[in-house]
């Protein structure tokens, strides 16, 4: 056909919006599948001419070509493909941060318990090391943590005397080998302290002794002398001239004597000194020896407490009787220390007095003593820690101080510290924010149309080679479903795949209505569609078997692998009871197709009741369970009225099947609706409401009437990009909503002030 004519045929609905679907990988794979799989792959030829490459289109039969064409001209026109970088294939994929979600994702999972008040009773300080931070890790830690915590309090209570034993018995030796190695040398050990203590007795309170005895008869010697002066000054009193004077002289010059002695005064008593003052003199001195022998035991307690070597420098004997003591010491501790009784070392061996390596010696033995005291306790004890070694690290270092909390907010505590370590490894800048009033302008600007060679296009019939690709600039999408050729390098070649093939990128597709789009995409039918089961026992003249549809009124009735993919009204299809493989491949790769480019679909069979229902129980995704769902869905249709609930779950059953479950609701907005619920008491919230080929994350609906929805990170759910996202949210202004995008990454940073924010946001709409 030449291409002036495929240009003279009429154009098309609107082709839609294509955009990455929840399930895509956007890793360039060369298989695509979906609702919109067809117009992105028309889009991303557009892009190719546009590049000036040469486009090969591989057709699915010689009928296809003109609608293949007419869609390429639509593409060319619509604006979702103007933009260099192709936004119709989708934006860029959100950076993982717990798993499969993203930065606002995981806000939303920590919002949950953000607000409660256990949230901040871990310490934001307890390492992560060998964490790592995903949905499988989470749960596994969660789930582990309830046993144990479980497991410890079925377990006998014990005091926490042992906690400071040494933790290789509990990791690496028997109860019994512990048992063992601790009575043994803590017998051993508490027997040689003992006698290196009273060693330690013996030698400290004799040197206090010897000192006391010294001072005290040096007192003595001391009272005696002042008494002998006193006796003498009694008897001068009864001699007189010259015999007195001289007599008062000795007694004087002996109290100077004292004086020197005792004091180390080196100026001479007055000789002149008066009898009176003299007599006074003495009389001070016994008051002073008197108070002295009161004080003597806090005189002499310095003395007693700072002997060491040091200090008994003079004394040999017993300077070398304190060395001796001292390496005894310091041997014993190291010891205890090398075999590993306790966790941490005993440490202190430097004390530098003897009554200070004492207190060290009493206080080891008083260690040694309280184990030994609760060594009954062994047996609970070593199950206890045994089974706590036998966790992980990372578990037990969480394990630690959510024991000390009460069952009810440990869960609490835990899963909001989670979140947040989680969380802090991001540098959280809001790039993945797009705020749907700048996206509102991007439609407004004007875009410059490029012109297209369409003589670069090229159609590749079945049974014709395609060209290798061999440095030619060159882009080929395959309507058949093949794989990549060899010489076809990524980038440069998609194919169009079914629906089952999960190892294709999802595309979905906005701006239409059809209802037929639930056999690819998530889709809440408008209005109930034209469809309708006939059951008839005579197949369709000429269809000799084969699964065949008729696309015009009084047409003939072709084999569904010939169909160019065109109708020119109701299309009638006719289910045989034998559907041929060739029939059954072309059926689940176009199903979709069928029920969405026509305004009525007629159905004709002679299938019973039980097969359908026999073929909707089977397992996989078969032709059979395809059929079904096709002619249930359109005994819904002709319901009155029409049953749109049992149509959509048909369709998410066939979806999810194919591994395209709808997706969950967000959890940004999931746990943000409790929040302002609390601030918003007079509006109405509803999550993840179903609309049209999405689902609106969080609508708000005020008093007044005005909707608001609030779109996690500015976005509809799927991986639209910007141009394509402007597209939908045009979609939503124009059926009355308000968009309004939520910063997960001001949430995170200052939760109360960004939901005053929003708050302030939804009452102004």
């Amino acid at each position: 056909m030449a291409t002036d004519e495929l240009f003279e045929l009429s154009i098309p609905p609107a082709l839609g919006i294509p955009y990455a679907g929840e399930n895509s990988g956007l890793t360039a794979p060369s298989g695509t599948r979906g609702s919109g799989a067809f117009f992105y792959g028309l889009g991303q030829c557009v892009r190719a001419l546009r590049k000036e490459e040469t486009v090969y289109l591989l057709l699915r039969n010689g009928h296809e070509a003109g609608k293949v064409r007419q869609g390429l001209q639509m593409a060319a026109k619509q604006l979702i493909v103007e933009t260099e970088e192709g936004e119709a294939s989708g934006g860029q994929k959100a950076p993982q941060v717990f798993g499969p979600y993203g930065f606002a994702a995981t806000v939303g999972l920590w919002l949950k318990t953000a607000g409660e008040p256990a949230s901040a009773l871990l310490s934001p300080f307890i390492s992560t090391d060998s964490f790592e931070f995903t949905p499988a890790e989470f749960v596994d830690l969660r789930e582990r943590i309830d046993r144990t915590m479980r497991r410890f309090a079925r377990l006998p209570q014990v005091s926490r005397s042992l906690d400071d034993l040494n933790t290789g018995f509990f990791r690496h030796q028997s109860l019994e080998e512990s048992r063992q190695f601790i009575t043994t040398n803590l017998e051993d050990y508490l027997d040689r302290i003992s006698r290196l203590q009273r060693e330690y007795q013996l030698l400290i309170n004799g040197h206090a002794r010897k000192l006391l005895f010294e001072r005290q008869g040096e007192l003595s010697e001391r009272r005696t002398k002042i008494g002998t002066i006193q006796a003498e000054l009694q008897r001068l009193e009864k001699v007189n001239g010259r015999q007195g004077r001289r007599q008062l002289k000795e007694a004087i010059a002996e109290w100077s004597a004292y004086r020197e002695r005792w004091y180390g005064t080196t100026t001479p008593v007055n000789p002149q000194l008066p009898f009176p003052a003299l007599r006074e003199e003495l009389q001070e001195e016994l008051r002073a020896l008197h108070q002295q022998r009161q004080n003597l035991n806090r005189e002499l307690r310095p003395a007693s407490l700072s002997l060491s070597v040091v200090t008994v420098a003079g004394d040999a004997p017993l300077a070398a009787s304190l060395r001796k003591m001292g390496e005894e010491l310091s041997a014993l501790i190291r010891e205890i220390d090398e075999a590993g009784l306790y966790q941490l070392p005993l440490g202190g061996t430097d004390a530098a007095t003897a009554p200070r390596q004492l207190q060290l010696l009493e206080s080891v033995r008083d260690r040694l003593r309280n184990t030994h005291r609760h060594l009954h306790e062994l047996d609970d004890f070593y199950a206890r820690r045994h089974f706590w070694y036998a966790q992980p690290a990372r578990l037990r270092r969480l394990l630690a101080p959510l024991r000390e909390l009460p069952p009810e907010e440990w869960e609490t505590a835990f899963s909001s510290w989670y979140f947040e370590r989680c969380l802090q490894r991001v540098d959280a800048t809001g790039e993945a924010w797009l705020n749907p009033a700048t996206l509102q302008k991007m439609l407004e600007e004007s875009t410059a149309a490029t012109e297209i060679d369409w003589d670069r296009v090229h159609f590749v019939l079945p049974g014709e080679e395609l060209p290798q690709r061999d440095g030619m600039k060159a882009f080929c999408f395959d309507l058949t479903g093949g794989g990549r050729p060899e010489k076809w390098a990524e980038g440069h070649f998609i194919s169009l795949r079914p629906l089952w093939d999960d190892t294709a990128d999802h595309y979905q597709l906005a701006g239409r209505l059809e209802a037929g789009l639930l056999f690819g995409q998530p889709f809440l039918p408008v209005s109930g569609p034209d469809w309708a089961e006939v059951r008839t026992n005579e197949a369709p003249p000429g269809s000799n078997g084969h699964l065949c549809l008729q696309v015009k009124e009084g047409g003939p009735w072709m084999p569904l692998p010939e169909w160019d993919g065109i109708a020119e009204g109701v299309i009638r299809l006719y289910l045989p009871d034998e559907i041929l493989p060739e029939d059954g491949q072309a059926l689940q790769a176009r199903a979709e197709e069928i029920m969405t480019v026509a305004p009525g679909v007629r159905i004709f069979h002679g299938w019973s009741n039980e097969r359908i229902t026999q073929a909707l129980l089977s397992d996989g995704v078969t032709v059979e369970f395809l059929a079904a769902v096709i002619l249930r869905a359109a005994e819904a249709a002709m319901a009155e009225p029409y049953d749109r609930d049992a149509i959509v779950a048909l369709g998410r059953e066939y979806r999810t099947r194919c591994g395209l479950p709808d997706p969950a609701p967000h959890p940004l907005a999931e746990n943000l609706r409790k929040l302002l619920s609390e601030r918003l008491p007079d509006h109405f919230f509803e999550l993840h409401q179903a609309w049209r080929d999405t689902f609106l994350p969080l609508v708000v609906l005020a008093p007044s009437g005005r909707k608001t929805v609030l779109l996690p990170d500015g976005r509809l759910p799927g991986r639209a990009g910007e141009w394509a996202e402007a597209l939908r949210q045009r979609e939503l202004r124009a059926a009355g909503f308000h968009c309004l995008g939520l910063r997960a990454d001001r949430l995170w940073m200052g939760l109360s002030e960004e939901l005053d924010e929003i708050v302030k946001a939804i009452r102004e709409a």
